[in-house]
């Protein structure tokens, strides 16, 4: 049966080999000058193990503590710190009339409307920002809650 074989060369990295779909790594990085047959002397091992993107970006994130702010009526919550990305803003409003809750930053500038809902409200909106200072511009009539974490 023919196989097809790629090897991608790049000096001063050892060579990566293809077979059948399967990547190898040469695991002995001396300069090896192939024979006439072709055969190069690489001793070839398995692909090192990488952790995931997503492991990684969970890595980046395990630093974030969760926030929680609570209040009733039309208030603007305590400032609090975020690092850029994206963040889930969880709401919950147990009043009858209009909940409204605009992000801002530290300079009075709407960011985004977090939510705009009438009577009983639990909703969730991903928001990405860059680092700053923020708080939430809250317009209720009954208890309300915000949670902030990564998504």
């Amino acid at each position: 049966m023919k196989r097809k074989i790629l090897i991608i060369a790049i000096s001063g990295i050892a060579p990566v080999v293809i077979v059948g779909g399967m990547v190898l790594v040469a695991v002995n990085r001396q300069r090896h000058e192939p024979t006439k047959s072709g055969d190069t002397g690489i001793t070839l091992g398995p692909l090192p193990s990488v952790p995931a993107a997503d492991e990684q970006e969970a890595k980046v994130q395990s630093g974030f503590e969760p926030i929680t702010l609570q209040g009733t009526g039309q208030q603007a919550t305590k400032k609090f710190q975020l690092n850029a990305g994206g963040y889930r803003f969880s709401l919950t409003h147990d009043g009858e009339r209009n909940f409204s809750a605009w992000l801002t930053d530290d300079q009075g500038n709407n960011v985004d409307l977090l939510a705009n809902k009438i009577g009983e409200t639990n909703v969730s909106k991903v928001v990405n920002v860059p680092r700053g200072t923020y708080l939430v511009n809250v317009g209720a009539d009954g208890n309300w809650t915000i949670k902030i974490d990564r998504p």
